[in-house]
């Protein structure tokens, strides 16, 4: 594959992964993930208006921050390795290992981001009517969109060696 083709197919994936990551850290960092009426629930603080964080968390609460914070860091990991390979790539001295390493990356940060949604979609989300927030689907998507641009990397790399 040239540099003329790989450069747009490289563009998608980092553009990808860094939306990806956008819309996961909004996910995290936001207090919509269950609702109800003007009560909010997020991973880190809950509002009926006014915000506070959280004094008792329970187990399962922790572990969806413990998740999250992975998937986080997991997805700017597969951003790092998918912009050096692509720099690589443009200057013809492609390293395959860092484009594995970005789909490793952006496929641990969904998975980990399915694990977050899991425990609360099953542990803390009371169901019923308390309904799930856009935190909660900010997330989900940012995981998708990291798998998605990490795997466009990696297939990047296939056609380049």
């Amino acid at each position: 594959m040239s540099s003329s083709t790989a450069y747009p197919l490289g563009m998608l994936g980092l553009v990808l992964l860094g939306v990806g990551e956008l819309l996961h850290i909004i996910g995290l960092s936001t207090p919509e993930w269950s609702v109800y009426s003007s009560i909010r629930v997020g991973l880190w603080e809950a509002c009926n208006p006014t915000c506070q964080q959280y004094i008792l968390k329970p187990a399962e609460v922790e572990v969806c921050e413990a998740f999250a914070i992975i998937g986080m860091l997991a997805g700017l990991l597969a951003a790092a390795l998918g912009l050096m390979f692509f720099v690589l790539t443009l200057a013809n001295k492609s390293v395959r290992l860092l484009a594995i390493g970005a789909a490793v990356a952006a496929n641990v940060a969904l998975i980990s981001i399915l694990v977050c949604v899991i425990v609360w979609g099953a542990a803390v989300h009371p169901g019923g009517i308390v309904k799930i927030g856009y935190s909660f689907a900010l997330s989900i998507a940012g995981g998708i969109i990291h798998s998605l641009g990490g795997d466009i990397i990696f297939i990047m790399s296939r056609q380049h060696s």
